[in-house]
């Protein structure tokens, strides 16, 4: 009786011991990216996306500069605000890369849009200390694609980046 007891117990701390949940410490949890609104903190900037929409065309108010996206295109426009937060003026060279996993894998969109207007693609001039400068930026992308879809600025490690959301309906 003794050793069946035993085997009983046993297999019931197994079972116990596999169906408790795990130690969140032993398990490797999935990157939190902030969001739309949020603060990116990089080397040297804060990067915040204000704001993101979807439309076929950059509306420049006179209709001889707007921008088309094109048959089959549309454009990921971007509010971004970039504050440098170092000690002497600073660029961020390029607007960044655009990310969209569409159906488990992700395509980067690295070529913004050049718009030759105030309030677009300011991401390579200097930034003063403590200064801060707010710009449009805008990706042309498949209008099919659809999937999340994050913001990566320029010269930031990987697993830098601001979540947009999900683009496209399912």
């Amino acid at each position: 009786m003794r050793r069946y007891t035993t085997a009983i117990l046993l297999i019931l701390i197994i079972f116990v011991a596999g169906c408790s949940p795990s130690n969140p410490k032993t398990k490797t949890s999935p990157i939190s990216y902030p969001k739309i609104g949020e603060v990116l903190k990089t080397q040297y900037f804060d990067v915040t996306v204000n704001k993101a929409s979807i439309n076929d065309l950059i509306d420049l108010k006179k209709e001889y500069l707007n921008v088309k996206a094109g048959k089959g295109s549309t454009f990921l426009i971007l509010n971004v605000t970039i504050k440098n937060t170092d000690s002497k003026a600073r660029s961020m060279y390029t607007d960044g890369t655009l990310w969209i996993n569409y159906y488990g894998k992700d395509y980067s969109f690295e070529n913004a849009e050049i718009v030759i207007a105030d309030g677009w693609n300011y991401m390579a001039d200097e930034i003063d200390p403590l200064k801060s400068k707010t710009t449009n930026i805008a990706f042309k992308i498949p209008g099919s694609i659809r999937g999340d879809t994050y913001f990566q600025p320029c010269s930031t490690e990987d697993e830098k980046k601001i979540y947009i959301g999900k683009i496209g309906s399912n």
